[in-house]
């Protein structure tokens, strides 16, 4: 999914608190969602997924685009993915949220997935 991250990463990319970040990274660990990686500077670790937590992140990434295509149903696919593409380059342009353009990405390979597969059943 993406390379290990300290609780500062966490944070910044979250936009939480440290003490909620903290008890969020303790429960994870606790639950094997993620291991501690290497230490970076003083106190500070690297975080990263285990397996579990892959297997995790994978459903909820699943439940994610299946909810998203529920909800833009009734928006005819070609429509969708010009709006992504201006959405993704938005993002990139600001420099601030390539994170999100990422997602965008992902989520346009899923519509433009959907749309071959209408236009070309059983690909």
């Amino acid at each position: 999914m993406r390379a290990p991250l300290t609780e500062k990463q966490l944070c910044h990319l979250l936009g939480v608190d440290k003490a909620n970040t903290s008890r969020a990274v303790m429960a994870m660990l606790e639950a094997g969602i993620i291991k501690k990686g290497r230490k970076v500077s003083g106190r500070s670790y690297e975080f990263e997924l285990t397996e579990k937590g892959h297997e995790i992140g994978n459903i909820i990434l699943a439940r994610i685009y299946s909810e998203l295509l529920k909800i833009t149903s009734g928006i005819p696919d070609e429509e969708m993915l010009a709006f992504l593409s201006v959405m993704e380059k938005i993002c990139i342009a600001s420099q601030e949220d390539l994170e999100i353009a990422e997602i965008i990405a992902q989520l346009k390979l899923v519509v433009g997935r959907k749309v071959r597969e209408e236009i070309v059943p059983n690909l």
